[in-house]
């Protein structure tokens, strides 16, 4: 049988949170004239709460509110909140922001690309990967020419679903199993974010947790507690080809 591994980009085969604190921040400084320069690091500490763009507005709000506040506690429900009040705001600096990652990828590439770098070890882990899987494609809510341009810089060509399809990842495998003639249940899908998981987890394909990527130690337990394995880069293709039998939990 046919098999398809699905890889989330940012988190799971790209660390460009620095790209994403550059990109916010430069957005943020234009339109509202405050500086953010020192916020990196709760930035940080808050990407795991963002999913699209428009939610790094939220987290540089956080920030700049309480520059010591530890975002890897923040009540999830409270961020959905303020999602929902301030969501035009959102869709205006969503715009800007990947209006200047467009501008900057094509017209300042080394730079751009400085902020950012692949996971050396999920690399390393490519050759063993096909090995298990017929097939490797990624599914994201980053665009796709960005992930494809990076990609390329690491030797690598994937097919790509990214947000211009789609923001939903249940619907990126979706197409993803017409495209391909598979079922979900020969997807394995990874994902940083339990959130993702939980879109893909009713289509049926299997669902891992990387790790490595923007979570927290609250949210791995989330996912041990719902049925999510939780897998290490170091033994990803290993642990996957004795994950081959597990089917996805199925929601109540």
């Amino acid at each position: 049988m046919k098999r398809v591994l699905a890889l989330d980009f940012d988190g799971v085969i790209w660390d460009s949170v620095g790209e994403c604190f550059v990109m916010a921040r430069r957005v943020y400084t234009e339109m509202t004239g405050l500086p953010c320069s020192d916020l990196e690091a709760p930035f940080r500490r808050g990407r795991w709460l963002v999913r699209t763009g428009g939610d790094f507005l939220l987290i540089l709000q956080l920030a700049m509110a309480d520059p010591e506040r530890d975002l890897t506690h923040f009540p999830k429900a409270e961020f959905e909140q303020l999602q929902q009040q301030k969501a035009y705001e959102m869709a205006e600096f969503a715009k800007a922001f990947y209006a200047l990652r467009e501008k900057t990828r094509d017209e300042h590439w080394d730079e751009w690309s400085s902020f950012q770098q692949p996971y050396p070890l999920l690399l390393q882990q490519f050759g063993e990967l096909r090995k298990v899987f017929d097939t490797i494609v990624v599914c994201t809510t980053k665009d796709t020419r960005s992930a494809q341009a990076l990609l390329a810089s690491a030797g690598l060509d994937l097919p790509i679903y990214g947000r211009e399809l789609a923001l939903h990842k249940g619907d990126q495998i979706q197409a993803l199993c017409r495209e391909h003639g598979v079922t979900p249940a020969q997807i394995f899908f990874i994902d940083d974010l339990v959130e993702n998981l939980d879109q893909v987890r009713p289509t049926g394909a299997a669902c891992g947790l990387a790790a490595w990527g923007y979570n927290t130690s609250a949210e791995r337990e989330r996912a041990v507690i719902e049925g999510y394995p939780v897998l290490e880069v170091f033994s990803l293709a290993q642990d996957l080809k004795n994950l081959l039998t597990v089917p996805c939990p199925t929601s109540d």
